[in-house]
């Protein structure tokens, strides 16, 4: 018996119209108004915020003198602003000097003498969010940005890492199954979305940061090599890199230090590229590529790569797709995470074990047959 299922949006989505939220994560003030047209660097918004936050230097201990006399061992009066790396205390013993250093730019406001301590408040620094598309302006959100209409292409991601970035995509591989090594990489790739293949590991992603490209595009990543890639000499145990302060399960500060931002199609691990994703985004050679990278456990949604233009005139909606014979999809259960399938029918009803389960026939690469739960499927295209 064929089912009728709710239909789900693809991973490859070609020739529709999307809405794509640029929003601060603090209030600031919005600089567009409702049908203004937007590039990619248009600024849509803009914030200050604090560079760090509120420090005690403990002057007295790291200049080797006694608590209550600090006040006359600064290099400047209270209420002045210091550069990052500045000395704000100084203390010599013959030919020795020794200094105290602003870890941040910001202002010492107080010392406590009974402490030998002092109290350094950030700088306020103002930050720019762009539009990263092509398009206009549908919505604004409240002291924060704005819904952005766009027309193009979209393909979604299993995980992003680093920020949001827009450069012309350029293969530097021919094959999906294929890894990306530090030694292929030229400065040519210099301001590029570099389509990797397969995978990347820690070398070749600083190796594509010296050379100023801007992402790199890969099926897979190993787990052990993004940590490497974000300290380069002795890597932090999982549970430290993984986790926050409190234990909780979530990406931390450090992984914005990934040295260039990370899209991977498939997910952790060792897995090619599904082979229509890769082609899909080899046929956009040269063009202007959007990497919008949410992140699992911080950000919701998935991380999104776009090739965007004006929004047309046309209601191309994006579409939704039930399997069906001859739709192409990927399996996501961990047993075959990413193999690639051919649907040969819909979605039937298949009873065993005295309970019911939702599945789909698909064809394999080498022409075999299988069931597999709807669960596991992940359609890749409209057609």
């Amino acid at each position: 018996m064929v089912l009728q299922v709710a239909a789900a949006e693809p991973v490859i989505v070609d020739g529709a119209q999307f809405v794509v939220e640029r929003a601060l994560d603090v209030p600031g003030s919005v600089a567009v108004a409702v049908g203004d047209s937007v590039e990619p660097e248009r600024s849509i918004a803009v914030a200050s915020a604090p560079s760090g936050r509120v420090m005690t230097l403990h002057l007295a201990r790291e200049l080797g003198v006694a608590p209550g006399s600090i006040a006359q061992y600064l290099t400047k009066p209270i209420g002045s602003s210091f550069e990052a790396g500045e000395a704000v205390a100084r203390s010599r013993r013959g030919l020795r000097s020794t200094v105290a250093s602003a870890p941040f730019a910001g202002t010492v406001t107080e010392i406590d003498e009974t402490a030998g301590t002092a109290i350094l408040i950030p700088a306020t620094s103002q930050f720019a969010l762009e539009a990263m598309v092509f398009g206009r302006v549908e919505a604004l959100i409240d002291d924060r940005g704005a819904l952005i209409s766009t027309s193009g292409s979209r393909v979604r991601g299993a995980l992003g890492l680093g920020a949001s970035v827009v450069g012309p995509i350029r293969a530097a591989i021919d094959r999906a199954d294929r890894e990306l090594t530090a030694d292929a990489i030229g400065e040519d790739l210099r301001g590029s979305v570099v389509l990797a293949g397969m995978t990347a590991g820690a070398a070749t992603m600083r190796r594509l940061a010296e050379v100023g490209a801007r992402a790199v595009v890969m099926g897979s990543v190993s787990e052990a090599e993004i940590r490497r890639a974000v300290y380069p000499g002795r890597a932090p145990a999982v549970e430290r890199f993984w986790r926050d302060g409190s234990g909780t399960i979530a990406l931390m500060a450090e992984v914005d230090r990934v040295p260039l931002t990370v899209f991977v199609t498939e997910g952790f691990g060792r897995r090619p590229m599904a082979g229509p994703v890769f082609d899909f985004l080899a046929e956009h050679e040269g063009q202007l590529a959007t990497i919008l990278a949410g992140r699992p456990g911080v950000d919701e949604g998935w991380p999104y790569l776009f090739f965007s233009t004006a929004p047309s005139q046309l209601d191309e909606r994006i579409p939704r797709v039930v399997p069906s014979d001859g739709i192409r999809a990927r399996l996501a259960d961990p047993a075959q995470l990413g193999t690639v399938v051919v649907c040969r029918g819909g979605v039937i009803a298949e009873f065993a074990h005295g309970g019911r389960r939702e599945v789909v026939e698909v064809e394999t690469g080498s022409g075999g047959r299988l069931r597999v739960p709807l669960a596991n499927l992940e359609i890749l295209g409209a057609s």
